[in-house]
């Protein structure tokens, strides 16, 4: 890969198995294009670093996952490059997520009949109850180790989810794994462990009840405006009687 670029000088068969593209496809690629944080790999390049124990990539469908980087660089000046030894470490993440889980938490998981998903300090999903999973229409595979940008319908709004202290979002628009939207209101819960903050996402599917709301305002604005009207007769009726 060269450094000043990004751009993806050369790429083996394992390379295109694990993000998902065909040779000529990924050899045109830059690296910041197969990254979830631009900043943080910019970051990576300027300081020159040699390892980087944990990041998160994106492969050719949209799916996050974890990774392990090693790096050797070589050149000098608008020359220089870095070869790049990258280790998916998926299901390392994934056996750690399962030894950090709380009973209680587990407990509450399994009982919740609401949507439940438990974010990270970088906003990844380290847990998901059923509910959630059928809420998303995605398998636990396709929602766990995924940005939590991935689920709603305008990404930007993703670090209100884990890095502010709001503890209700109203109305916010949320994705399902196959692209449609709903509505939902969510209820953040932050807690603290050995890991650093987490978020706990309790999501309410507002989309129906919102949409009957407005289907009936036309109903009640109908029955409002005659009696408004109504009662504007009287009023000039009865100021007449007084004059």
């Amino acid at each position: 890969m060269h450094r000043l670029s990004g751009r993806l000088l050369a790429v083996n068969s394992a390379a295109c198995r694990l993000y998902g593209f065909p040779r000529n496809t990924l050899q045109q690629m830059r690296y910041p294009d197969l990254a979830t944080e631009t900043k943080s790999v910019v970051t990576i390049f300027n300081e020159r670093r040699e390892h980087v124990p944990l990041r998160y990539d994106c492969c050719a469908d949209g799916m996050h996952f974890p990774v392990e980087m090693n790096l050797r660089w070589a050149g000098s000046g608008d020359e220089e490059y870095a070869f790049i030894a990258i280790r998916d470490v998926s299901e390392h993440f994934r056996q750690n997520a399962r030894t950090r889980r709380r009973p209680a938490l587990q407990a509450l998981f399994r009982a919740a009949p609401y949507p439940l998903y438990l974010l990270n300090s970088r906003g990844i999903i380290v847990e998901a109850n059923t509910a959630a999973l059928e809420r998303y229409r995605c398998e636990m595979s396709e929602m766990l180790e995924q940005h939590v940008s991935t689920f709603l319908g305008d990404a930007q709004q993703a670090a209100r989810y884990y890095l502010s202290r709001q503890s209700m979002l109203n109305a916010e628009w949320h994705r399902r794994r196959d692209g449609e939207l709903f509505l939902a209101d969510i209820l953040l819960t932050r807690q603290q462990d050995s890991n650093g903050q987490m978020t706990l996402v309790a999501v309410r599917d507002i989309t129906e009840e919102r949409a009957s709301s407005t289907a009936s305002r036309p109903v009640r604005n109908a029955g409002v405006l005659p009696l408004r009207a109504r009662g504007r007769t009287l009023g000039l009726e009865s100021r007449q009687q007084r004059t």
